[in-house]
């Protein structure tokens, strides 16, 4: 009779590095965007900030003796 043959164990360690492969790559394709989301809120975040400025600058050139009174009634409302 011939003897049993053994089975070796490569299944579960192959299984296990791919799972790990898979993840990590998942990981990095969140993380890449949660970065492209940041970026993109802090550059929207920038051009709000210009616009306020720039709409301040065109009111207060406008109307400079008045400027402060409209902010007072503005605020007010």
């Amino acid at each position: 009779m011939r003897e049993p043959r053994e089975i070796k164990g490569y299944a579960l360690p192959l299984v296990i590095v791919i799972s790990v492969v898979i993840l990590i790559v998942m990981l990095g394709l969140l993380l890449l965007w949660d970065i492209n989301f940041l970026h993109f809120s802090r550059i929207d975040y920038i051009k709000k900030q210009r616009m306020y400025i720039e709409s301040f600058y065109v009111l207060y050139s406008t109307y400079p003796d008045d400027f402060f009174f409209f902010l007072t009634r503005i605020h007010h409302c």
